[in-house]
């Protein structure tokens, strides 16, 4: 059993985009990517699911870092 809530999820010309907010004081996207890539991988997962297509892209929008890391 997994509880989460996506924070933006929209669709544009090639699918599905996933953006996860985050504030966690980490200071690499390999840091990001350790601790947060399954949680991603299982929206990605549920989304593709639920709406029979595909999730484009995903992303972390880090306020710490003030930029999106490319999931």
């Amino acid at each position: 059993l997994v509880q989460g809530v996506i924070d933006c999820l929209f669709k544009d010309e090639r699918g599905w985009v996933l953006v996860d907010y985050k504030t966690d004081h980490l200071d690499s996207d390999e840091e990001f990517h350790k601790r947060y890539e399954i949680q991603l991988n299982l929206y990605k997962r549920a989304i593709e699911q639920i709406f029979a297509e595909p999730v484009s892209a995903v992303y972390v929008y880090s306020f710490y870092l003030q930029r999106i890391i490319d999931f």
